[in-house]
């Protein structure tokens, strides 16, 4: 049985950075090695705890009966470009192996979106890589849609 909580420094963030290392586990473009994003994923996870404001942002945790983390979701604020209006931004969501599959994302997301409403903020944002397909299909489920691409072509 999983429970969803808010996040701890003294006791989760090893395990909050081991796990970020997961964020590298899709279907990467070409040019990416899998080992050295998965390392950046693990050391900017680090900055980030840093620098947590809890005022403008949001980090839970997904933990087991033993307390063990099997998952987190880190939300921000951020400016709309388009709009210049303050908005909600999913900066991280991940999931260990084991609890994939089973509906966490989708609760996790949810409870993303009740944070958003309760700070006052009319839309959530975030940003997927394109060779994600398994998230782009659990986002399109929730009812997000593309509202802006980046685009990019090699030069070698």
């Amino acid at each position: 049985m999983m429970r969803i909580r808010e996040y701890r420094a003294d006791i989760d963030r090893e395990a909050v950075i081991a796990l970020s290392e997961r964020l590298a586990d899709f279907e990467l473009p070409t040019r990416v090695v899998r080992k050295e994003l998965g390392e950046k994923q693990m050391a900017w996870m680090a900055e980030d705890l840093d620098k947590l404001n809890e005022a403008v942002s949001r980090l839970v945790v997904l933990v087991n009966t033993d307390e063990e983390i099997s998952g987190f979701l880190e939300l921000q604020e951020e400016v709309d470009w388009l709009t210049n209006q303050k908005q909600a931004y999913l900066s991280r969501i991940c999931l260990a192996k084991d609890a994939t599959g089973k509906g966490y994302a989708k609760k996790l997301m949810l409870l993303a979106e009740e944070w958003a409403i309760t700070q006052g903020y009319t839309g959530i944002s975030l940003m997927v890589v394109a060779t994600n397909e398994h998230a782009i299909d659990v986002y399109r489920s929730l009812g997000y849609e593309v509202e802006t691409m980046k685009m990019r072509k090699e030069l070698r």
